[in-house]
């Protein structure tokens, strides 16, 4: 919402989750469910980026040598295609926000724990945003969005090209 920091998109690194949210057999979740899901009690922090800094933020997931290393995933209505293999500048193959890929030059409302808005993880450049919005403790983020009785995000939002 907008008067929660109006964030667009969001991220989470993958080191970060540490369980599966499985719901009981009566489809709830309990809130001790979602702390081990999440078990920081990280903070919400929310940027605006330019996609172009996006774009460096999103780079900053391969090593040195190519290979994957700390995975952002992203909220439902982002898809990334990832190609390891390729030459640096190009291993971000394509990044889709909202179905449409993203804009350079347009700026975009980003969600992400404060770990991560310190640098965390190798994450750099999160540290780049500006008009920064603390949104809260990510718990009750998570335990607000439940109760909306969300459908399930879709689990194929990363794709890696795989090569032979």
């Amino acid at each position: 919402a907008p008067g929660r920091g109006g964030a667009q998109l969001s991220f989470i690194n993958a080191s970060g989750v540490r369980s599966s949210l499985v719901p009981r057999a009566d489809h709830s979740v309990t809130y001790g469910q979602i702390f081990a899901l999440q078990p920081f009690g990280n903070t919400l922090v929310v940027r605006s980026f330019t996609g172009a800094q996006l774009r460096s933020v999103l780079d900053q997931q391969f090593g040195d040598k190519g290979k994957v290393g700390v995975l952002l995933v992203p909220s439902a209505n982002v898809r990334m295609v990832l190609d390891p293999a390729a030459p640096a500048a190009s291993r971000l193959r394509e990044v889709l926000i909202d179905g449409r890929p993203l804009d350079p030059a347009a700026t975009y409302r980003v969600s992400f724990n404060n770990f991560l808005a310190s640098g965390g993880d190798g994450f750099s450049a999160f540290t780049a945003g500006t008009d920064t919005f603390d949104a809260g403790l990510d718990l009750d983020a998570t335990e607000a969005w439940l109760a909306t009785n969300p459908t399930p995000p879709v689990a194929n939002r990363i794709a890696i090209v795989a090569r032979r």
